[in-house]
C-alpha cells in the first residue's frame, strides 16, 4: 500500500511539473481552485458555470455581451463611465443617425442664500445640450425682484441670464433672450463648469429655491 501511495504522488508530482510548462491545452477539468499569479491568454471560448469575482481590475477588449435573455438581471454596484455611446441594441444598426445616445442630466438646488458665484456642477467634454429648465420650489421674497444666473466657463456661456424667480413657475430654454435657445450646442473639446447665483435686488430675501436642471447627450463623438 505504501508503494501505492507512493508511486500516485510521484505522478501527481511529474503532472504538476508538466503543466508548469505547458502553454497550450486542448482541455483543462478542475475541481479545485485555480491560483494563476501570472497572466492568462484564452483565444477560444470559455464557459463558466459557477460564478466569477474578481478583485482587482478588469478590462475585456472586444466586444462584450452581459445577459443572453430579456429574464436576466445586470446589477452595478458602482458608477458606470462611457466614453463612446450607449444605445439601444435594436437601433443601433438600424437608426444610429436619429438614436445618438442616452441623455444624462445635472440638477442641483439653487437657495437665497447663494448669492455669490456656486458651482452646480460640470458638463463632459464632446457633451451636447439639448434642453434646460429653472423650477421655483419655494418662492424668493426680496423686496424688490429676484433674479436667477447660470452661466458656464468659456462658452457656450450664458444659460439663464437674471430671470425672474420671484413666483413659481418654470422657465425653460427658448422663454425669453434671458434663456438663449443657442446654449443648445456642443460645448465644445472641454468640460465645462456650470455656475449659478442667486441677486436679490434689495439683498434682503429669507426664502427661496430654484431647481437648476441642465440635460445633456454625451455620443463620444466630438461635434456631433
Amino acid at each position: 500500500m505504501k508503494r501505492i501511495l507512493i508511486g500516485l504522488g510521484l505522478v501527481l508530482a511529474v503532472v504538476v511539473v508538466a503543466y508548469a510548462g505547458v502553454t497550450n491545452l486542448d482541455s483543462l477539468t478542475l475541481s479545485d481552485d485555480l491560483i494563476v499569479s501570472g497572466n492568462t491568454t484564452l483565444t477560444g471560448t470559455t464557459t463558466q458555470t459557477g460564478g466569477i469575482t474578481v478583485a482587482g481590475a478588469l478590462t475585456a477588449n472586444g466586444d462584450a455581451t452581459l445577459g443572453n435573455a430579456t429574464t436576466d438581471t445586470v446589477t452595478l454596484g458602482g458608477n458606470v463611465s462611457a466614453t463612446g455611446s450607449i444605445r439601444p441594441t435594436s437601433v443601433v444598426a438600424a437608426d444610429s443617425t436619429a438614436n445618438t445616445g442616452v441623455l444624462f442630466c445635472l440638477r442641483q438646488i439653487v437657495s437665497y442664500t447663494d448669492t455669490s458665484s456656486t458651482v452646480l456642477g460640470t458638463i463632459p467634454a464632446g457633451a451636447d445640450i439639448v434642453d434646460y429648465s429653472a423650477v421655483v420650489l419655494t418662492t424668493f421674497d426680496d423686496g424688490s425682484a429676484d433674479y436667477l444666473h447660470v452661466t458656464t466657463t468659456a462658452g457656450p456661456g450664458t444659460i439663464f441670464n437674471e430671470i425672474d424667480i420671484s413666483s413659481a413657475g418654470i422657465t425653460r430654454a427658448g422663454a425669453s433672450a434671458s434663456c438663449p435657445t443657442a446654449i443648445l450646442t456642443d460645448v465644445g473639446a472641454t468640460a465645462k463648469t456650470v455656475y449659478a447665483n442667486f441677486r436679490g435686488e434689495d439683498g434682503d430675501a429669507t426664502q427661496g429655491s430654484v431647481a437648476v436642471t441642465i440635460i445633456y447627450q454625451v455620443d463620444g463623438i466630438y461635434g456631433n
